[in-house]
């Protein structure tokens, strides 16, 4: 079990340093390698900049909970075993942002 809690502290650390380091340190240009990128999002430069900020911004906001949860067993009960739940909690939080994100984007690409 001490295994899953320091999995789950390194789980933890790589999320939150990814989403800040994605928050923090936007990429300008439309490329292939990295960022969010969606059919959407990569029709103009407008949607890209707009895409990264506002998915990231979430993305970043929703690992808070994710990580709260993740250390309920250092605080409660040693025995839980929350791995599963966290990536669940992980997936279902990752499909929502790119929900939001893809209907602004329809919403911003309409208006234009």
């Amino acid at each position: 079990m001490e295994e899953n809690i320091e999995n789950l502290l390194i789980l933890d650390i790589v999320l939150y340093s990814s989403a800040l380091f994605f928050y923090f340190y936007q990429f300008k240009e439309i490329n292939s390698f990295i960022g969010y990128k969606t059919k959407r999002s990569t029709k103009n430069k407008r949607s890209w900049l707009f895409a990264q900020e506002y998915f990231f911004k979430r993305w970043f906001i929703l690992i808070i909970p994710i990580t709260l949860i993740s250390q309920l067993p250092l605080i409660f009960d040693n025995t839980l075993d929350l791995v599963p739940l966290v990536g669940f909690e992980f997936i279902l939080h990752s499909i929502i942002s790119i929900y939001v994100t893809e209907k602004k984007l329809k919403e911003l690409q309409k208006n234009d």
